[in-house]
């Protein structure tokens, strides 16, 4: 038989209303009248009818977060700031992994459609765009991080933003590596309709232009992955990296340094570097986006421009409980944290050897 609020109140010799606010943590009880309903309450082992609280209150007090991949530490990382400032304010989370997969997102976002969740927090980067500006001219609370949708303009809305300064991040990252003396650097990143990526090679081309250089278009080798390709199978992930790295170094032996955006790229870029004999850093430097527990531990260790991830978790969660919580707001400003540049043993100055095929590519007509 299911045990009742009001039988816990009658055992606790307190009022309903009183076993309401425990229940519901709302309003004030004091420490050791708390502590005595609760007891009461394991003791009978009172479990709340939370679908009679979602339709009295028309909130389920639980919250999406989509992402795309359960392997990256980014993503555990992100939770875990999203997790700590819901369970603070009494939400519950509720883990959608798309694996790069369109139709799973559509799936997720329905949930949101038909009430399941109070709002959603979306770090998908490139998926179901038109869907997503719909939920957003509908008001639907959502906060989207490192991703931002141009054509809403000015529109009032109920969606929020948070983004790692990516700009600043390829900037900073290219910087590094000019004042190293590379000046033939590859990228190899995901899709290329990616806000994060945009961003970071937006940067990287500030940097180049600071210093009086342009750019190699033929350098820069991202992938158009279709549904599930990406984030299902790392093998996947890294024998493209491998391929592609294979490519750059034989079609442009003059490069000296590569950036990866992707994490799990890394490993077949490296295992390409050393079946090339081009070691690192001694002959290519490398540079990776976002710290992970083995990067200091990688022969050599690798450096890596890292997000702020935990805090970027926790200001995307505090700024959806704001707009669960206040329907009146219609107008978010865009909230931007600085990564920072965490230097280690994978860069070094550019090879004079390599470096001076590249001069000679530069006098034949690259700048």
């Amino acid at each position: 038989m299911r045990i009742t609020a009001k039988q816990v109140a009658e055992k606790a010799g307190v009022s309903l209303a009183t076993v309401s606010r425990v229940i519901n943590r709302s309003g004030y009880v004091e420490a050791g009248l708390r502590s005595r309903i609760e007891t009461v309450m394991a003791e009978l082992g009172y479990v709340p009818n939370r679908n009679a609280k979602n339709l009295a209150t028309g909130h389920t007090r639980t919250v999406g977060l989509i992402i795309t991949s359960l392997r990256s530490p980014y993503f555990v990382r992100l939770t875990e700031g999203i997790q700590d400032v819901l369970e603070g304010k009494g939400y519950h989370l509720l883990l959608c992994n798309t694996k790069f997969n369109a139709k799973i997102e559509l799936d997720d976002l329905q949930l949101l459609r038909e009430g399941m969740l109070d709002g959603v927090i979306t770090a998908t980067g490139s998926l179901t765009h038109d869907v997503m500006l719909d939920l957003i001219r509908q008001n639907y609370p959502m906060v989207f991080i490192n991703r931002i949708f141009e054509e809403i303009g000015e529109e009032p809305n109920r969606a929020g933003y948070v983004m790692g300064d990516l700009v600043y991040a390829g900037k900073v990252a290219v910087n590094h590596l000019l004042q190293q003396g590379h000046r033939n650097i590859a990228v190899l990143y995901g899709a290329a309709n990616s806000t994060a990526n945009k961003l970071r090679l937006a940067g990287m081309q500030q940097a180049f232009a600071e210093h009086g250089i342009d750019s190699r278009p033929e350098l820069l080798h991202c992938v158009q992955h279709p549904p599930g390709l990406f984030g299902v199978d790392s093998d996947t992930e890294s024998n493209w990296a491998y391929s592609e790295t294979m490519e750059i170094l034989q079609s442009h032996p003059e490069v000296t340094a590569i950036l990866v955006f992707y994490h799990p790229m890394l490993s077949g870029v490296m295992q390409a570097l050393r079946d090339a004999g081009r070691p690192v850093p001694e002959s290519v430097s490398l540079i990776g986006f976002d710290e992970f527990p083995l990067a200091p531990f990688l022969d050599p260790p690798l450096t890596v421009m890292a997000q702020p991830v935990y805090e970027i978790g926790r200001a995307a969660a505090r700024a959806l409980v704001q707009k669960i919580e206040d329907p009146t707001l219609s107008v978010s400003k865009t909230i931007i944290l600085k990564p920072k540049l965490i230097i280690r043993q994978s860069v070094a100055p550019a090879s004079p050897k390599y470096r001076a095929q590249g001069d000679r590519l530069l006098n034949s007509g690259h700048k």
